[in-house]
């Protein structure tokens, strides 16, 4: 099960980086989930640790390789609101999120979904 953020408060800036996201991986791995990096994923334990063991080490957003490998095992999106943090600093601002693209697609090379 995921989240679907329908509405969201962290800004413009995440906003396209997430549409970026679900835009390449629409095109490029043909998932149909809408937000793969949502912050909301609830799986069954046993499918969850058999996908966790697929994922090579390093590989920089596993929570996005977990999604896909676990997509064809079928999904159900509900949604929800996303408010922006509280506390703290993103671990990403936008000028970072370029090399943290090209990352991720190597990764999801290396993974062969």
């Amino acid at each position: 099960m995921y989240g679907r953020r329908l509405s969201r408060d962290d800004g413009a800036a995440r906003r396209l980086i997430s549409s970026i996201l679900r835009a390449s991986l629409k095109i490029a791995r043909r998932t149909r989930l809408n937000d793969t990096n949502v912050p909301f994923r609830l799986y069954r334990a046993p499918l969850a640790a058999a996908a966790a063991a697929r994922i090579p080490a390093g590989f920089n957003l596993a929570n996005i390789a977990m999604a896909l490998i676990l997509e064809p095992e079928g999904f159900i999106e509900v949604p929800i609101h996303f408010r922006d943090r509280i506390g703290g600093h993103p671990t990403v601002r936008l000028w970072g999120f370029a090399p943290k693209a090209l990352r991720l697609h190597r990764d999801l090379f290396r993974l062969g979904h």
